[in-house]
């Protein structure tokens, strides 16, 4: 993205969300498994000019492929706790294009409480489901399947078929983009 692109559409997403800092999630194109990854944020100041942006882009981004993502900032959670999910697909065949996801995912949910507080952006345990962490999760659900984590989540779900008939086909929708990238 270019500065000008990535400084108006900052500017425009803090209009919307009503506040800044903007919060980033900067990843390493080599890593895998959460290594490489740090959360950093863009202050007003830092989109105040191109100069004050690239001079941020020089602080935070260190020379390599990086990718910046933004950052979530008022996530679903599941207890108070943010979680991402682990997706199990197949693909047997690209012409003709054959694509199996499994049915349910498997969520991996952060140690910590959720917070989005400046002070937090350095504690992985809060933003991350980690081993070394030292606040386990108990008990742990094991799937999206399990009535422990669909009661958990926060807000909580429409209906009973909410999680099945709109949320998880939309997880489908983002695997086969990626897929069809």
């Amino acid at each position: 993205m270019e500065f000008d692109a990535l400084r108006d559409y900052v500017r425009k997403r803090s209009i919307v969300s009503g506040s800044f800092p903007s919060i980033w999630i900067r990843k390493s194109a080599i890593a895998y498994s959460q290594k490489g990854i740090e959360l950093v944020h863009l202050g007003e100041s830092d989109v105040s000019s191109d100069s004050a942006l690239i001079r941020w882009v020089e602080q935070h981004v260190p020379f390599g492929d990086y990718t910046l993502q933004e950052y979530l900032a008022v996530p679903m959670l599941w207890n108070n706790r943010k979680f991402d999910l682990r997706v199990m697909a197949l693909m047997t065949s690209v012409q003709p294009l054959r694509l199996y996801v499994l049915g349910h995912a498997f969520p991996k949910i952060a140690t910590k409480s959720y917070t989005l507080d400046l002070a937090s952006l350095d504690d992985s345990c809060v933003h991350f489901r980690l081993v070394a962490c030292s606040e386990p999760v108990s008990p742990y659900p094991r799937s999206t399947d399990s009535p422990l984590f669909r009661g958990g989540l926060r807000p909580p779900l429409k209906s009973d078929k909410h999680w099945d008939e709109e949320l998880y086909p939309a997880v489908y929708k983002v695997v086969l983009r990626v897929v069809l990238l």
